[in-house]
């Protein structure tokens, strides 16, 4: 029998590199977790709701229309028409009924007709922070009108609180002066601050529904006028803003470096807990959706609509000339540079530029960052305000909005909560009136309450509760184990989809192909729980020439976080979005109780490896030789002229223990012990872990099942880890 030939980690990088040009992939990496408590455990079940429209209405001349009748507007919810249920003009005190003939008034309930306004500051320059102040100090001049409460946020790579709802003009201004002060490192600690706060607040509150607490505020009225007190509306207030600041802390975990478009959509959600008319203006130098945040950025209008907020973006830039397309124009440039060099070069690896040069291409198209303000207030009934350094108008205009507005509800009939966005249009029998409302929303089931949840999971969450799972396509998924950390373990949940398997549209007119991966993961407990959730949607874009290259790769997510010890399941769902199907796979991760000792992860079979330099990431429980390791599930190697397989495993010494870690490996087939190799380690890395890599000549291999097995050892602790692989004959031509 032919031996086989091992190689030690270091000898092993130029093999890792030979399969690393010799494959084409495409690898998402990430770093993050999002725990899902045992009451959000998703389920989909179908129930009518209401839903609540709220409309401003103007003549020709822009001047607000307080005369309609519900017989005067018609409402179609995903192309068919409703019948409107109620209608009424709120305005000031008092809410007129529009429905019939009387238009009888009535008081508002001044507990349950709060209106809301959120203040928002995002990054700003000199230019624009100076602006911004000045709109929010001429905001607050205005007459706040009876139950309006203002809080003041601010967006720097997280959400931060300044000021939590209130009336009281005098902190308002001295939240807005900090906003605009762009001392940004201290929002943080202005924000634990009044988390702390908010949470004494609603301390005595927990436990009871949304439904009681709103049931409360029609028996007290304390805490109505002022910073929020003690009262249950106060209550429910600080609640709401708990639940904001909550979300984008999960969010901002899952999607680092994203955070305009997650911070908003933290800000509509948790505004869903209370009713009446809610206000965000948001005050920003433009907004940026790349290709990979589309979905976000709807679901971003979907739950504003649903949780009955009107976003007014203000562009705090003012009056800008041409120049507000440069960026965009040099990034089209950057991507055009790029496919030259694709083009004019035949054969080798795909470079990472090139690989993003699509992307940025798409993302160009998007980089006029006014437009997709406009978008956000156009489809939330607002409406954007640019181009001009003189806000007083637009800002009473805002005010007006506030304090007066048409209100109905109807029932929208939803049999088949399917994720789908269902538009809104609003006409009336007056052809001189415009109304200014809501786009739509998507349909989303009432358990999608929980801030991780987007529209495009809810095909992914159907198919996990299907009975067979659907099974459209192969993919591989499984979770690993990577090292004990305290009480718990780090693992990795690692999705391979074939590329092959997905389906592209080709899109003549931009000259590229079109696919869509998305994926929900859910890791139970012993007793069903799920203790962590895993999502991502890909949107992938190819050129023609590369199509075919690309359907021989892999698309491959990985996903780190921890896990106590015990037994779980991981059910993960894959959908191919051209082609509207899913597949299904369950697999099950065994975490052993951490001991003292030397330590070992599970091995893995090493699909590339990508040099990473000075960017590569240390904390990576893949980080190799300055560069990460990408592995497969995919135990099969065929036997092919120059085929080789890599192994990688981290050892984790005890820092307590003088003595070194020793390795040993071996090689078996049939329970015969094939080769055997006692390798020198290196000294562990910063983190006190040692990479290593061991590669192999897979084309001198018989075909058959292989075990590797590991044998660490460090004083008197012991630690093994073992896999398996197997080696087919080459597939004949």
């Amino acid at each position: 029998m032919t031996p086989i030939q091992i190689k030690s980690s270091r000898a092993a990088r130029f093999a890792l590199t030979a399969i690393a040009i010799a494959a084409s992939g495409i690898a998402v990496l990430a770093q993050n977790s999002v725990l899902v408590p045992p009451s959000d455990t998703p389920t989909i079940k179908g129930s009518a709701e209401e839903v609540l429209l709220d409309l401003i209405v103007r003549d020709k001349k822009g001047k607000p229309v307080r005369d309609l009748a519900a017989s005067d507007i018609s409402v179609t919810d995903n192309g068919k028409p409703v019948e409107i249920k109620s209608f009424r003009l709120v305005e000031g005190k008092e809410a007129i009924d529009a429905g019939g003939k009387s238009r009888a008034k009535v008081p508002l309930d001044a507990m349950r007709q709060i209106r809301l306004v959120t203040l928002v500051f995002e990054r700003l320059g000199d230019e624009g922070r100076r602006l911004s102040r000045q709109a929010g100090l001429d905001l607050l001049k205005n007459d706040l009108g009876p139950n309006v409460f203002y809080s003041v946020f601010a967006i720097d790579r997280q959400l931060s609180a300044l000021q939590a709802f209130t009336n009281d003009r005098d902190l308002l201004r001295q939240a807005v002066e900090r906003a605009t002060s762009g001392a940004y490192n201290q929002f943080a600690a202005d924000s634990l601050r009044i988390r702390t706060q908010l949470e004494t607040m609603v301390g005595d509150h927990a436990g009871r529904s949304v439904e009681e607490k709103i049931g409360e505020m029609s028996q007290d009225s304390s805490g109505a006028r002022g910073a929020p007190g003690g009262g249950s509306i106060a209550a429910m207030q600080a609640r709401l803003m708990l639940t904001m600041l909550q979300s984008d802390e999960k969010i901002a975990v899952e999607q680092a470096g994203r955070s305009s478009i997650y911070s908003l959509l933290s800000l509509v959600r948790g505004q869903i807990l209370l009713p009446g008319r809610k206000t965000v203006v948001y005050l920003t130098e433009g907004l940026n959706v790349p290709v990979s945040l589309e979905e976000q950025f709807h679901a971003v209008i979907s739950a504003a609509n649903r949780a009955n907020v009107s976003v007014y973006p203000i562009d705090a830039r003012g009056l800008i000339s041409g120049r507000q397309n440069q960026g965009s124009t040099d990034s089209l440039a950057s991507a055009a540079a790029a496919t030259r060099s694709q083009n004019n070069r035949v054969g080798g690896a795909v470079t990472p530029e090139e690989s993003r040069a699509l992307d940025r291409a798409e993302d160009s198209i998007r980089g006029n960052v006014r437009g997709r303000l406009l978008e956000l207030a156009d489809s939330t009934g607002g409406f954007l305000i640019a181009d001009t350094n003189d806000l007083r108008l637009p800002l009473h205009k805002i005010n007006e909005e506030i304090n007066s507005y048409y209100e109905l509800t109807y029932n929208p009939h939803i049999e088949n909560y399917d994720g789908r966005f269902r538009k809104i249009a609003v006409r009336t029998e007056r052809a001189d009136l415009k109304v200014q409302t809501r786009s739509g929303y998507f349909a989303l089931p009432e358990s999608a309450g929980n801030v991780t949840m987007l529209p495009y999971e809810v095909p992914l969450l159907k198919a996990l509760e299907s009975k067979p799972a659907p099974r459209s396509f192969e993919f591989h998924a499984a979770g690993i184990r990577v090292h004990p950390v305290g009480e718990s373990v780090e693992c990795a949940l690692i999705v391979e989809v074939p590329m092959k398997s997905v389906t592209f549209t080709e899109d003549k007119p931009a000259n590229i192909n079109r696919a869509r991966i998305s994926l929900v993961a859910l890791v139970k407990d012993g007793a069903g729980t799920v203790v962590q959730k895993v999502t991502k949607d890909q949107p992938v874009t190819v050129p023609p020439e590369k199509l075919n290259g690309i359907k021989m790769g892999n698309f491959t997510y990985l996903e780190h976080f921890l896990l106590p010890p015990g037994r779980f399941t991981v059910e993960t769902a894959v959908y191919d979005g051209e082609a509207s199907r899913a597949s299904v796979r369950k697999s099950v991760l065994l975490i052993p109780k951490p001991t003292a000792g030397v330590n070992i992860s599970n091995i893995s079979i090493v699909r590339r490896f990508e040099p990473g330099g000075k960017d590569a990431d240390l904390k990576s429980p893949f980080f190799y030789n300055d560069g990460t390791i990408t592995p497969t599930l995919n135990d099969t190697i065929e036997r092919n002229k120059g085929a080789s397989i890599s192994l990688f495993f981290a050892i984790y010494p005890d820092p307590k223990m003088t003595d070194p870690a020793r390795l040993v490996l071996e090689y078996l087939q049939d329970g015969k012990v094939l080769a055997r190799l006692d390798p020198a380690l290196p000294a562990p890395d910063a983190t006190g872990r040692i990479s290593y890599v061991a590669s192999s000549s897979a084309e001198a291999m018989p075909p058959g099942i292989y075990e590797v097995r590991a044998f660490v050892t460090q004083g008197p602790s012991k630690a093994m880890e073992a896999t398996t692989f197997t080696v087919e004959p080459p597939v004949l031509q």
